[in-house]
């Protein structure tokens, strides 16, 4: 009697998805008020100040592209040599890659803020 046809019952493979873009950073040291102030308003004064803030809403990240777009704005109108016209070009890659897409969705964008230190000055939450 002749063998028994051969079936293929299933077939499991395991793929990586290899041609995954790195993660793009941008690193700045911030001083301006204005950022300072988005920063306090969205850290918890209940832990005390902050070590970091993680910022991934759609609506806390908007807020930060409003600011961002306001200093870029206030920059290009005056040139008095403030910390802002400094941060120029770092600013305006925040802005583009916070406008990129045109919305906020998903895990694509995150913005983490971290202080170095805080003055006397700036350390008290209103």
């Amino acid at each position: 009697r002749p063998p028994a046809p051969l079936e293929l019952r299933c077939v499991v493979g395991v793929f990586r998805h290899g041609d995954r873009t790195p993660k793009q950073k941008l690193k700045m040291t911030i001083t301006h008020p204005d950022l300072l102030a988005f920063f306090q308003r969205f850290a918890d004064p209940a832990r005390g100040m902050a070590r970091e803030l993680k910022l991934k809403s759609a609506q806390v990240l908007q807020e930060l592209l409003d600011v961002v777009r306001g200093l870029v704005a206030r920059s290009e109108r005056s040139s008095d040599g403030s910390d802002v016209e400094d941060q120029m070009d770092k600013l305006v890659q925040i802005k583009h890659v916070l406008e990129r897409g045109g919305k906020f969705s998903g895990i694509n964008r995150k913005v983490q803020l971290k202080p170095i230190k805080w003055n006397e000055a700036t350390a008290e939450y209103t």
